[in-house]
């Protein structure tokens, strides 16, 4: 491509400083990359608000701080106006119902549920929260509409940092697909219906720096290697807490291959209410009248490594072999892709040190997305089988990619793996994957003039 072709990619590149921080917040707040000051200034807030450790430490010192943090769960006290919400560290943070300005539940959910700045006084174990910003979610789809026509399929991978390589992109399709509402069926117009995948692939592939960049860009939940409970998940009829689907839109399960005695009794308790939140939007815990109901649509991505399970041809026998728990194999069905990745596909080597913003990241999505249309299969599929292959192939017919049918079926039955797209004539990969010239420009990279305002008022003392 053309110099000119490429100069809205390369100007909305963000370049990463200091890479012993992560990549989403450079994403989050475009502008530290030129200004390391403000840059330790907002992981310092990070820090306080999501690691546990290091918060302790802090309030040892300091009585007051400006953090950024989200809530995991949250409960209301009606008589006292308040909202406890419990956050990623230990210190619950009691949040006044006045400084939300929320007049709805609705409003209230959703402020919840995004990013917070809060200025916060520490006692007695608390955070008393004595003023609230709420994050932002804005979607850039103008920018990502022009970059996905200047450079097709490769923005995916430019978007997280990476340099385009057919097998790497392989490797984030499916990645990608749990980013994405599907269909019920193939006369449904609109996507509203969670799609699920599941990916077990060699270590350092990866995966636990995706869950990261989604979590912060996305209204999504990585939980790491950590099973949640139900009330974790759904909620506490004791308390009254809303659980995490209650807040977000998406759940990422991570070393979901570290399978114990414990975590197949949790998985044992919990598996009925899981499945059927998954398949029909309804979230309720099995025992209890006052238990909380939450009717919401929620996309699951799980990951784990697969040194245990490697050698296993099909990729949905696989998993099933390591839990071996009877009802199982329903859960596993539920899953649009079930990815058993054999090749080890070398991450740190495609690093560019650069990556976009979350809001074109999201701008991305949003607009694949309005592109999804369901599609009529050629093959005879019924069940969920044929709900799979309408938003399978809806969602590869949007990046351009038309593999045959038996391909596509075998994949989703868990016969193939992703990494086995390989065109028969490789120059087709270079005109797909196009590769940009992205040597630094002096001048600034361009952020939106929301975002500017809102890093100025995050990080001034």
């Amino acid at each position: 491509m053309s110099r000119g072709d490429t100069m809205a990619l390369r100007d909305y590149m963000i370049k990463i400083v200091d890479p012993r921080i992560p990549d989403y917040i450079y994403s989050m707040f475009p502008s530290i990359s030129e200004d390391v000051e403000k840059l330790q200034r907002i992981y310092t807030m990070y820090r306080i608000g999501n690691d546990t450790q290091y918060s302790q430490l802090y309030f040892m010192f300091h009585r007051e701080a400006r953090i950024i943090t989200k809530v995991l769960s949250f409960k209301v006290d009606p008589e006292k106006n308040i909202i406890l919400c419990f956050l990623p560290i230990e210190y619950p943070l009691i949040l006044p119902l006045d400084l939300t300005n929320c007049s709805t539940p609705e409003e209230l959910h959703e402020l919840l549920s995004k990013p917070i700045v809060v200025d916060v006084v520490f006692r007695k174990g608390y955070l008393i929260a004595q003023k609230l910003q709420a994050g932002t979610f804005k979607t850039s789809t103008d920018i990502a509409k022009e970059l996905w026509e200047e450079v097709g399929a490769s923005v995916l991978l430019y978007a997280l940092g990476l340099k385009p390589h057919w097998k790497l992109f392989t490797l984030y399709l499916p990645r990608y697909l749990g980013l994405f509402k599907g269909f019920q069926n193939e006369y449904e117009t609109k996507p509203y219906y969670p799609i699920h995948v599941m990916q077990f692939s060699p270590p350092a592939t990866g995966k636990s720096t995706f869950a990261d960049r989604i979590e912060s860009a996305f209204n999504y939940e990585h939980l790491g290697g950590e099973f949640p409970s139900l009330t974790r998940l759904i909620g506490d009829a004791r308390s009254g807490s809303v659980g995490i689907v209650g807040l977000r839109d998406g759940v990422i399960f991570d070393e979901f291959d570290k399978v114990t005695y414990q975590v197949k009794q949790e998985f044992i308790t919990m598996q009925k209410d899981l499945q059927t939140g998954m398949e029909q939007g309804k979230w309720k815990r099995g025992k209890g009248g006052k238990a909380p109901t939450v009717y919401k649509y929620v996309n699951f991505i799980v990951f784990g490594n697969n040194n245990k399970i490697i050698d296993i041809r099909n990729s949905r026998q696989a998993i099933l072999s390591l839990y071996d728990i009877e009802g199982f194999d329903a859960f596993i069905d539920r899953f649009t892709i079930v990815d058993n990745v054999r090749e080890k596909i070398s991450i740190m080597e495609h690093r560019i040190g650069r990556v976009l913003p979350n809001h074109i990241l999201r701008g991305l999505v949003d607009y694949l997305q309005s592109l999804m249309k369901p599609v009529t299969p050629s093959v005879e599929l019924k069940g969920r089988l044929l709900r799979h292959y309408i938003n399978f192939r809806a969602f590869l017919e949007v990046l351009n990619i038309s593999p045959p049918d038996n391909m596509v079926v075998e994949i989703l039955k868990g016969d193939s793996s992703f990494t086995e797209f390989y065109p028969a004539d490789s120059s087709l990969i270079d005109k797909y994957l196009k590769q940009v010239d992205l040597t630094p420009v002096s001048k600034p990279e361009p952020a939106l003039e929301e975002e500017k305002e809102t890093e100025k008022e995050i990080t001034k003392t």
